[in-house]
């Protein structure tokens, strides 16, 4: 199998888009909220997701690792993420699903949601105080 053909799998069966979660990011985005994704992730999935997928459709921004040289749960991430945004860190607030990310993202100054299933994004944006 080609290494194309193989990203190509992995890309298509390790990537759903969840409606009600699209829905919740555009009802933030219409009251207001900017929304930016920050993830980890490589520059060919990172493409996948924002292009084949359309998820830079979806949300404001799109911050991935390896463009920032970067990974989350490192400082410099999250600073990398608060100086493109030009907003202090007490303003941004990391729904992740990954405690040791959330710990980090604390320790930057951000407010910081542990996400779990079946939670939709608009509670845990409320329950922030956004």
């Amino acid at each position: 199998m080609r290494s194309e053909a193989l990203l190509e799998y992995w890309f298509a069966h390790d990537a759903r888009l969840e409606e009600a979660l699209l829905e919740d990011i555009a009802k933030l985005r219409r009251n207001g909220l900017t929304v930016a994704l920050a993830s980890n992730q490589e520059h060919l999935r990172a493409r996948y997701l924002s292009e084949r997928l359309g998820l830079a459709g979806h949300v404001d921004h799109f911050y991935y690792s390896a463009a920032i040289g970067a990974r989350k749960p490192d400082s410099a991430f999250y600073q990398h993420v608060e100086q493109a945004l030009g907003e202090p860190p007490e303003t941004l607030l990391l729904i992740d699903d990954t405690l040791e990310n959330i710990r980090a993202a604390r320790q930057a100054g951000w407010r910081a949601v542990h996400w779990t299933a079946p939670r939709r994004l608009g509670d845990i944006v409320a329950e922030a105080g956004e």
